[in-house]
């Protein structure tokens, strides 16, 4: 996916990598490595007993917005 192109959300984290690996290009790297691993993570709103727990892969995020609460992670 060219930069040239109108990017779309799911389009965007590719972008942000192609545009990171041609920073490292042109530093002089060859590769940008990429945190795959598994990460569990448990999502509890504040004063309630409720929770959720589940696995993602790379560094999870959260995104606590208005009227809901992100969790980001890898290329999802």
């Amino acid at each position: 996916m060219g930069l040239g192109r109108n990017l779309t959300a799911g389009g965007s984290t590719e972008a942000a990598n192609e545009m990171l690996n041609e920073i490292q290009h042109t530093r002089g790297g060859d590769v940008v490595q990429e945190d795959l691993r598994r990460y569990e993570v448990t999502l509890r709103r504040v004063g309630s007993e409720e929770s959720w727990t589940g696995e993602v892969n790379g560094p999870p995020r959260l995104f606590p917005l208005r009227t809901v609460t992100v969790l980001a992670a890898g290329k999802s």
